[in-house]
């Protein structure tokens, strides 16, 4: 998986794009001990087309039915190599019939690893912290706690990302964060945006 990673970021660098690793695969990068089944990667919507491009050359497209709960406005599943990829843009979990939109920009990206043809990105930590609360499934409990664990030991490296994501979420999550991680919020949250 680790020399796939490696071409899909030389194309992407290559190109000029804005994206970056999610899911698992972030957490696993921060030492959080997981199984890894496949790559989740998000881009700007901006972006998206050639970015789907590259991941069509490379391999496969395949079709996957939609998640429950969540969907991206753009978003696209390939085969390559044996390994699932999916490319997301405009990221969004639906919750007690609300939408949480998960905005990735260039900021989103928090850890950069630099090799020899290019740069793998990843996004945050504390943005896939928020993202598994509101999605709310079972399977992401483990990761949840393992973040929790893992700011614990390790501090909060996005503060700035993690006070964002809370200003649009429900009460639940934001109560939630401070239960268990102790966070005194910089910014103002307004409760009428929920």
């Amino acid at each position: 998986m680790n020399s796939l990673i490696k071409v899909i970021a030389k194309e992407f660098t290559d190109s000029g794009i804005t994206w970056g690793i999610g899911g698992s695969l972030v957490l696993k990068r921060h030492g959080i001990e997981l199984v890894v089944k496949d790559i989740d990667i998000l881009t700007t919507v901006e972006d998206f087309e050639i970015a789907s491009k590259i991941l069509e050359d490379l391999g496969k497209s395949v079709h996957k039915p939609p998640y429950k709960g969540f969907e991206s406005k753009r978003f696209a599943s390939f085969e390559i190599s044996g390994i699932e990829v999916d490319l997301m843009a405009g990221y969004q979990v639906f919750y007690d019939d609300n939408i949480y939109s998960y905005m990735f920009t260039k900021t989103s990206v928090s850890l950069k690893d630099h090799f020899e043809n290019g740069v793998i990105n990843y996004t945050s930590l504390e943005d896939w912290y928020i993202l598994y609360l509101l999605m709310n499934r079972v399977k992401d409990k483990g990761k949840i706690k393992a973040l929790e664990a893992h700011f614990r030991d390790n501090g909060i490296l996005r503060k700035d990302l993690l006070d964002e994501a809370l200003k649009n979420a429900p009460d639940r999550v934001i109560d939630h964060v401070k239960e268990k991680l102790g966070i005194l919020l910089d910014a103002e949250i307004d409760k009428g945006m929920i």
